[in-house]
């Protein structure tokens, strides 16, 4: 349970986190690549484009601390360069655009980056869907402890119930025989001062 809620969620989450920003960085490159002349348009997107390439960057290296095994490292790894290729393609179109070749660069968006951005996406999701199943296995095995436990304490619980009932009834067994003893001896003082 500690490992579902300190890795298996939070890696799903960042993942997740990723494929927006990634998206992002797509959404800013559109309005780059397709609305060239407005200065005021491209430099806000340039500005989005740039900080949200920056917040993946960071999710990206804080996510190398979240590796649950040697397959979540293997297929991020493999994500994380699909994204580096999506960025660099990207960066392509961003000169392409501002290099007064703006039918290219749109065709070379539309082309080549859209369907990087896909790969990238596809890439992340793998590996989600894998730390999906690595926190559903988790969630079993901590049902199968919380079984096998019950498999204990009830048992034990019974048994100790058993035993507590067993001590009480031969203390008051014990009590109740040493009681009618002392009725006795003092029955028999009474009858001989009589």
């Amino acid at each position: 349970v500690v490992n579902l809620a300190t890795n298996s969620v939070p890696s799903v989450v960042a993942l997740n986190r990723i494929i927006q920003l990634n998206n992002g960085v797509a959404k800013a490159l559109r309005r780059i690549v397709e609305q060239p002349g407005d200065d005021r348009v491209v430099n806000a997107s340039v500005a989005a484009f740039n900080e949200q390439r920056r917040e993946a960057d960071t999710v990206c290296a804080d996510y190398q601390k979240l590796f649950s095994d040697s397959e979540d490292e293997r297929l991020f790894i493999t994500a994380n360069a699909a994204r580096q290729a999506f960025l660099d393609a990207a960066d392509r179109a961003i000169a392409l655009a501002r290099g007064e070749k703006r039918a290219e660069g749109a065709t070379f968006l539309r082309d080549e980056v859209e369907p990087l951005l896909d790969r990238t996406g596809d890439a992340f999701n793998k590996d989600i869907d894998h730390n999906i199943k690595l926190a559903g296995r988790e969630a079993d095995t901590a049902s199968l402890k919380v079984a096998r436990s019950l498999w204990t304490i009830v048992p034990g619980i019974a048994l100790a119930t058993l035993i507590g009932s067993l001590i009480g009834w031969s203390t008051v067994r014990s009590t109740q025989s040493a009681l009618d003893s002392i009725n006795l001896a003092i029955k028999a003082g009474i009858d001989k001062t009589n």
